[in-house]
């Protein structure tokens, strides 16, 4: 029988654990580079994952992250499913957002809500929205994405939102995260979102802006033919059918732009 060179095995094991580390962490792009956590925009992320699926956890926020007054986020990036926000493993807990400017917060429905996903020191934060169908038969628990602000005896003021829990097992009271039902668009790319029930729009986001033109506001569908007006078209009512499902009408806003004459 052959001897097993010690040192040969020892090379070939570190070979195929680079090969892997490689096939995994090469999609972070080379900026990230056999490292696990990164920035993109307004976000920290874990990136984990075996070739060829690839996941991202969102764990914080980025300095620029951190003076948006309205975050989304989204169900990619990179390329990768964003998997949680905030995530827990056995007793470790990743996912504290900070922000002194953060008012506004909206997620995809297709995103996991870790058990306690924080929103740590955000003074502002008051309202969160969903964006897409609720699915129940995939959830565990059967009331939806509800939130708690706490204000501990230290001072701190916690934001905790939760994924389909059961409200009556936890102590203290709850708000529901609404589905976003207003969506803006400029130049086919979403701009911002909103929720309103059955009332007019009392407030329009902040004006986009484009290089060479004018806008000229927001009008109800791509071709720019009808403008919505704030201060007689209604937002559709919601309606509660199923648990926390909602059953409602997306209303699309579209940017209009006028080129600027230059004499």
């Amino acid at each position: 029988m052959k001897k097993i060179n010690l040192k040969a095995t020892l090379i070939i094991v570190g070979l195929i654990f680079a090969v892997i580390q490689l096939m995994i962490w090469i999609p972070l792009g080379y900026d990230s580079y056999m490292k696990r956590t990164f920035k993109y925009q307004d976000f920290i992320c874990d990136g984990w994952g075996t070739y060829p699926t690839y996941y991202v956890d969102i764990i914080g926020l980025t300095e620029e992250g951190k003076i948006k007054k309205e975050l989304y986020i989204p169900k990619e990036i990179k390329g990768m499913e964003v998997k949680e926000i905030g995530y827990q493993f056995f007793w470790t807990e990743k996912g504290k957002i900070e922000s002194d400017n953060l008012e506004v917060v909206y997620f995809s429905s297709d995103v996991k809500i870790s058990s306690e996903t924080i929103f740590e020191n955000c003074p502002k934060l008051e309202k969160f929205f969903y964006i897409g169908e609720i699915n129940i038969l995939n959830r565990d628990f059967l009331d939806g994405f509800v939130y708690q602000i706490i204000n501990d005896e230290a001072g701190t003021r916690r934001v905790k939102i939760y994924g389909y829990i059961d409200t009556e097992e936890v102590e203290g009271s709850f708000n529901d995260c609404w589905p976003a039902n207003v969506v803006y668009y400029v130049d086919n790319e979403v701009y911002s979102f909103d929720f309103y029930n059955g009332t007019i729009i009392n407030k329009a986001p902040y004006e986009p802006t484009k290089e060479g033109y004018i806008f000229k506001g927001w009008y109800k569908e791509l071709e720019c033919i009808n403008e919505w007006d704030f201060e007689t078209d209604i937002v559709p009512e919601i309606e509660c059918f199923e648990f926390a499902k909602y059953r409602y009408k997306v209303t699309k806003l579209y940017a209009k732009w006028e080129t600027i004459n230059v004499e």
